[in-house]
């Protein structure tokens, strides 16, 4: 859908103007679909789930179930890790309020990063 925008866009300012303006318009526009298309992908979740220290069921952590004691948020980012991401990220951070003692990033499915994400 989105290529044959680019497509239609580009042969309509190659007729009207020249072939030149119609390639950098198009390359302009496909490469904030592309950006847009990975910023609807790419999904950053919050891990909530507390344990009691003082039942014997909680102390028992397996990786599918992880268990997160008080204090700690546990983010998951699933996709790649870029300048737009990086806000959507922030403003996740910002919702849950008060500032944790501890803050882990799970990357494990984060393809690649650019200079934001360091």
């Amino acid at each position: 859908k989105s290529d044959v925008t680019v497509l239609l866009i580009t042969f309509f300012l190659t007729v009207i103007f020249d072939l030149t303006v119609a390639i950098e318009v198009g390359l302009v526009i496909a490469c904030v679909l592309f950006m847009k298309r990975v910023m609807e992908t790419t999904e950053i979740s919050v891990i909530t789930d507390e344990i009691d220290p003082n039942k014997e069921s909680d102390i028992a952590v397996h990786e599918e179930n992880l268990m997160i004691p008080k204090g700690i948020e546990v983010y998951e980012i699933n996709g790649p890790y870029f300048f737009g991401i990086a806000t959507k990220f922030e403003e996740t951070m910002t919702q849950l309020g008060d500032r944790p003692k501890v803050r882990i990033i799970r990357m494990r499915k984060v393809p690649f990063i650019d200079s934001t994400g360091i």
